[in-house]
């Protein structure tokens, strides 16, 4: 017999073989035990995960001549005869080239014939989304109520294109994305047994490269073999899969930082030049990204971890480099270049515009050391800026103890100190309500109503209020100032107001408006943002 491709050799011949699926394995184990076997299943997940090879393993865990058992003893002539595909009671058939009614009609035919030599006759139908409407259709009433001597395996990587009347009449099994640790474990465990050496590294660009499928991450190992020969590194399965060194992410990042432009586009060229696809090669760039945020934000994840130790240490020292917030930034603009490269006939030109946009976006300031940074500006040119304190303390300072009350109304004194307790306990129950009534004033104070007016210019605060939540809080509060029961009322009026005083209302710096609102009411704040060609990152 010619050459055995590693996807055959290496594939499993019982469940505890079976990469990362317990969940499936031990229940078709368990049901084997104690004879619940049911006759019709469905296998459904990604490509390249186990489906088949686990539907081969139950039909001769069923037919083995020493079972039902929980692990086939592939030895007997029916255990053979499976793994070799020429078992005339377990048949395999590709639902996309069977996808007619006419195919299904056959099926039936042979279903009432008993097996020939096993106890089951087991149908191991692949890609049965593929079949047509009709094919489903007769398929039905078979499925519904089937030979005892018949079992259905049912497999494919779409099942929300399966009807539910046949999703309703199979034990289904979600079989999960094998995870890159995996893989890596299971290709280092076949490179052994094949006596080839391949370098922790080179494993872990081939697991990545495979995502999720163990079949996949087998082929590229095959190829790669192919290619270096018993020896494998991390350039030869770089140069053998068209994929760019990890070296030349690690430097356009540098570059990045940097600032230097005309080395990003040079890096670009050599992109290009050698010959890697520069789709996968911002989609690479993605990857490395994410494992500098993980270096930001958990420096002990278990992913990060698997990484070789002199890789922990250059993402740590780079992730050094680049704020949080920027990079947040870099990712976003990233993201959407690997979007635009999918409808793009100008990937390079795409890839260009990324990197010198990149590399001339300024660090992330934030917007209460901007305001900090312009008042000691002003101070040192011995100047004063009463907006731009009044601003920076809206960002910076939450507020404490009683707020400050807008101009009132005409009204006695017991309202006006009924408005300053109401400001007060609201700002302790809910800080951002608070923030939101003060822009408002007491109009109307009856028996058991009262009525809060805002200015025209603040309907989005008015809206705020009255949202049964803020209300509730309202009303419970003027109901324990006055000891009774008190409706709220809302209305928008020309509430007066000096021109010459500035606005003090301190917005919730924890609320998700509070910087929406510093901008609106100050517009120095807008100017800044405008002349600096700025953008805020809440």
């Amino acid at each position: 017999m010619g050459y055995l491709v590693m996807a055959l050799k290496w594939r499993p011949q019982n469940f505890d073989q079976v990469i990362a699926q317990e969940h499936v394995t031990r229940t078709l184990q368990n049901a084997i035990r104690s004879g619940r076997i049911g006759h019709a299943y469905l296998f459904s997940g990604p490509r390249g995960v186990g489906k088949t090879t686990t539907a081969r393993i139950l039909a001769k865990s069923l037919n083995c001549q020493q079972g039902p058992i929980p692990s086939p003893c592939n030895q007997c002539v029916l255990c053979q005869e499976i793994t070799a595909g020429t078992s005339m009671d377990v048949l395999e058939i590709d639902g996309a080239s069977n996808t007619g009614v006419d195919n299904i009609r056959n099926l039936r035919e042979t279903i009432k014939y008993s097996p020939a030599r096993g106890r089951y006759k087991i149908y191991i139908i692949d890609e049965v989304h593929m079949l047509s409407e009709s094919a489903f259709n007769a398929l039905l009433k078979t499925l519904e109520e089937p030979p005892s001597h018949v079992i259905f395996i049912f497999a494919t990587t779409k099942p929300q294109k399966i009807p539910l009347t046949i999703l309703s009449r199979c034990q289904r099994f979600d079989f999960r994305r094998i995870s890159t640790k995996h893989i890596m474990e299971r290709l280092s465990y076949i490179a052994q047994q094949e006596k080839i050496q391949v370098e922790g590294k080179a494993l872990a660009l081939i697991a990545k490269k495979a995502d999720g499928s163990l079949r996949d991450g087998q082929s590229l190992l095959d190829q790669v073999i192919s290619y270096g020969g018993q020896r494998i590194t991390e350039e030869q399965v770089s140069q053998a899969l068209g994929l760019a060194s990890r070296d030349l992410f690690f430097e356009l990042i540098d570059v990045i930082c940097d600032r230097n432009s005309k080395k990003g586009l040079e890096l670009v060229a050599s992109v290009e030049e050698q010959g890697w696809d520069i789709e996968e090669f911002v989609d690479g760039l993605l990857d490395h990204l994410r494992h500098l945020l993980l270096v930001k934000t958990a420096p002990e994840s278990p992913e990060l971890m698997e990484l070789v130790h002199t890789d922990q240490e250059r993402y740590r020292g780079q992730g050094a480099k680049v704020g949080e917030e920027d990079l947040l930034r870099i990712i976003a603009v990233v993201s959407n270049t690997a979007n635009a490269l999918k409808y793009s006939t100008r990937p390079r030109f795409l890839m260009e515009t990324m990197v010198v946009k990149l590399a001339k976006m300024e660090a992330t300031v934030h917007l209460e050391e901007l305001m900090h940074g312009l008042n000691r500006i002003l101070a040192e040119a011995g100047q004063e800026n009463p907006r731009i304190e009044a601003a920076e303390q809206k960002v910076v300072e939450k507020p404490t103890g009683e707020p400050s009350a807008p101009p009132q109304a005409e009204l006695d004194g017991e309202a006006k100190e009924l408005w300053n307790q109401m400001l007060t306990q609201v700002q302790k129950k809910k800080t951002s309500l608070g923030a939101i009534l003060q822009h408002a004033q007491l109009a109307e104070l009856q028996d058991q109503s009262l009525t809060i007016a805002f200015p025209k210019s603040c309907n989005f605060h008015l809206i705020q209020a009255e949202k049964q939540k803020n209300r509730a809080v309202i009303e419970g509060e003027a109901s324990t100032i006055l000891g009774k029961d008190v409706q709220v009322k809302f209305t928008m009026a020309d509430l007066p107001r000096s021109s010459e005083e500035p606005n003090t209302s301190a917005p919730d710096p924890g609320s998700k408006h509070s910087v929406e609102e510093v901008v609106k009411a100050e517009p120095i704040v807008g100017n800044i943002l405008e002349t600096l060609d700025g953008e805020i990152i809440e």
